[in-house]
């Protein structure tokens, strides 16, 4: 049985034999080797190494959050800006309407001698209205 076993295997020469072991043994001690010649790494060294990955990622997100507030800033100040004008228009809206009103009022005064002044509320009132239409017109 042994003999059929042999026959069915491709022979392989001594040589070849000899080669390939003479390979695998110099790969063996070349890897030993390299692994003991190569250079010991302080643990200054390896915390580095270890640090690397995480610092550029909070880098990387660092950029992000500066460029976020930058954004932010420009926006605030574009809110101001509105606000500022919003403010302004408030105010002169503000002084057309106390102007209406003392001209109303002074127009409305009674000029009879009993001195009466329901004429006078009542123009006060309509200028009101007035003021609340043009504010706030209804559509």
């Amino acid at each position: 049985m042994n003999e059929e076993i042999d026959d069915a295997l491709p022979r392989v020469s001594r040589d070849s034999l000899e080669f390939s072991a003479a390979l695998l043994i110099g790969a063996a001690i070349g890897l030993i080797t390299a692994r003991a010649l190569r250079p010991e790494r302080t643990p200054r060294e390896r915390i580095q190494r270890r640090l690397r990955g995480p610092a550029k990622s909070v880098r990387r997100r660092g950029r992000d959050v500066r460029d976020s507030a930058r954004d932010v800033r420009e926006s605030a100040g574009d809110t101001v800006r509105k606000s500022g004008r919003l403010g302004e228009e408030l105010r002169e809206l503000g002084a057309e309407f106390v102007r209406a009103t003392r001209e109303e009022i002074e127009s409305a005064r009674p000029t009879g001698s009993n001195g009466s002044g329901a004429k006078g509320i009542g123009a006060a009132l309509d200028a009101l209205r007035a003021f609340r239409t043009r504010i706030s017109p209804r559509d």
